[in-house]
C-alpha cells in the first residue's frame, strides 16, 4: 500500500491513503478524545477510536501520577489504532507546553512573560528543545503552545502566559521556541490564540474583540505570520471570542481569507477546547450543532477538540446533503499531511527515555538560568521608596481587599465555603 511506503511523496501517501477511506473513517480524522486517569478507561476509549481517530488529548489532569503506567497506557492507545483498527492511522497525542511539559516529575520552566523578560530568544531555543525531548520521551507529538497572543491588557488573567505586549518582541521569542519544540517536524506546536484573543473588552477572558483591519494585520497577526514562515509552523489554534462582530471558530474571514490566503498558512487548525460548541451555545451562529459544525469546517477549522459535541454530525450532514465532502475531504489532507510529515506511521511511539530525560542537570539549570535573567529591576528615583508611613493609597475594585484573589474558589472548597458565594 501507497500510504504506508515511506519512500513515496507525501502528498502520494496521503491521496492514496485518502482514497481508501470510507465516510466516517474520515471525519473520524477530524474529531479529539480524551484520555482518562480512571485505569479502567482504556476500553470505552478504543470503542469510540474504532474508526481511528484525529487528536487525543492528555493533559495533566488525564495522568494517574504513575508515569511509567501512563506512558504504556498511551502506547497501549496508539497500538490499538496501528494493529485494530482496518487501515492503522496513527494519532497525534497532545499535551501543553507553555511552561515545561505538562506531566508530574517534567522540568518546570518561568511563565512566557518571563521568558521574554530575558530579551534572548536563544533561552526560547534552547527551553523548547528541551521540553520536546521530554514530550516525546513520554509519547507526547503536539503541544497547545506558545501564546502569540499581545499582553496589553492587565485585567486579562492570562497576561503570564505571554511574551508581553510588544509584537517584534512577541514574534521573536515565539518564533525561537517553535523552531526548538517543533526540531525537525518531531512535535507539532499549535500556535495560539487567532487572533487578538488577549485584547477582549473589559479584560474578559474569551469576550469581544474590536480591532481594524490594519492594526489586526500588522499588530495582532504580526507574530503568527513570523511563525508561519519563520519557523514553519505546523499548527494555529483559533481564539475562543468574537472578533469584529464574527465569532473566530465559524469565521471563513479569518481561519481562511485571512489566515491561510493571506499569510500563507498551510497547516492545521485546531480548535481550542469547545470554541466550536460555544459559537453554538455562547454566540448563537447557527440553529442547531449539526449546522455549527457545518460554518466551522467550511470556514477552515480542520479538529474540534476535546470531543466531537458538533462534528458528530458531519457525516449526517453530508449525508444529507447539508455539506458537501468536499469540505471532509480538505481537512482530512490537511490531517494525514500533518501525520506524514511527523513520521508517525514510522516512529509512533516514545522517543527515548522519559526518566533518563527528567534526571538531567541541563533543564533544570536552564530553568534556573531563565529565572535569574528574567529578574527586572526598577530604579528608586527620587527615592520614593520607601513610601512615607503616612501615605494614604487607595486600592480600587472588587478584589482589592481579597489577598487570596483568583484562588478564592479553591480556598472557599476547601473549607466547605463554598455555597455562600
Amino acid at each position: 500500500m501507497t500510504y504506508k511506503d515511506a519512500s513515496k511523496s507525501i502528498p502520494e501517501r496521503v491521496e492514496d491513503l485518502l482514497g481508501r477511506m470510507t465516510l466516517k473513517e474520515k471525519v473520524a480524522q477530524l474529531y479529539c478524545a480524551s484520555v482518562s486517569d480512571a485505569d479502567d478507561s482504556v476500553a470505552p476509549l478504543k470503542e469510540a477510536m474504532k474508526d481511528g481517530i484525529g487528536t487525543l488529548s492528555c493533559l495533566n489532569s488525564s495522568l494517574t501520577g504513575d508515569n511509567k503506567k501512563d506512558i504504556e497506557k498511551l502506547k497501549s492507545l496508539q497500538k490499538y489504532l496501528l494493529e485494530e483498527t482496518r487501515l492503522g492511522i496513527p494519532v497525534i497525542i497532545h499535551n501543553e507546553g507553555i511552561a515545561g511539559a505538562q506531566i508530574p516529575g517534567a522540568t518546570t520552566f518561568p511563565q512566557s512573560l518571563n521568558l521574554a523578560s530575558t530579551w534572548e530568544p536563544e533561552l526560547a531555543l534552547k527551553m523548547g528543545e528541551a521540553v520536546k525531548k521530554q514530550l516525546i520521551a513520554y509519547g507526547f507529538r503536539a503541544v497547545h503552545s506558545p501564546l502569540f497572543d499581545l499582553g496589553r491588557d492587565p485585567r486579562w488573567g492570562r497576561i503570564g502566559e505571554t511574551y508581553g505586549e510588544d509584537p517584534y518582541l512577541v514574534a521573536q521569542m515565539g518564533v525561537a521556541y517553535v523552531k526548538g519544540i517543533q526540531g525537525d517536524h518531531e512535535v507539532m506546536a499549535a500556535a495560539k490564540h487567532f487572533v487578538g484573543y488577549g485584547n477582549a473588552e473589559g479584560g474578559r477572558n474569551g469576550g469581544e474583540q474590536q480591532i481594524a483591519d490594519r492594526k489586526l494585520f500588522d499588530t495582532y497577526c504580526f507574530p503568527f505570520e513570523a511563525a508561519i514562515h519563520d519557523a514553519r509552523l505546523l499548527a494555529v489554534m483559533n481564539s475562543y471570542g468574537i472578533l469584529n462582530e464574527q465569532a473566530v471558530s465559524t469565521s471563513k474571514w479569518l481561519l481562511t481569507d485571512v489566515l491561510r490566503d493571506k499569510m500563507g498558512f498551510d497547516g492545521l487548525v485546531v480548535a481550542d477546547y469547545g470554541s466550536i460548541n460555544h459559537a453554538f451555545s455562547r454566540y448563537r451562529v447557527a440553529k442547531d450543532q449539526k449546522e455549527t459544525a457545518v460554518l466551522a469546517l467550511r470556514a477552515g477549522m480542520d479538529v474540534e477538540q476535546p470531543n466531537n459535541n458538533c462534528y458528530k454530525y458531519l457525516v449526517e450532514a453530508v449525508e444529507s446533503g447539508e455539506l458537501e465532502e468536499f469540505y471532509i475531504d480538505r481537512s482530512v489532507r490537511r490531517v494525514l499531511e500533518t501525520k506524514f510529515k511527523m513520521g508517525l506511521f514510522e516512529n509512533p511511539f516514545e522517543i527515548g527515555d522519559f526518566f533518563a530525560e527528567i534526571s538531567k542537570v541541563e533543564p533544570a539549570e536552564l530553568s534556573q538560568e531563565i529565572a535569574e535573567k528574567s529578574i527586572v529591576l526598577v530604579k528608586n528615583e527620587d527615592n520614593f521608596l520607601p513610601l512615607q508611613k503616612k501615605l494614604k493609597i487607595a486600592l480600587i475594585g472588587p478584589t482589592a481587599d481579597e489577598r487570596t484573589n483568583f484562588f478564592r474558589r479553591i480556598f472557599l472548597c476547601e473549607f466547605g465555603e463554598y455555597s455562600k458565594q
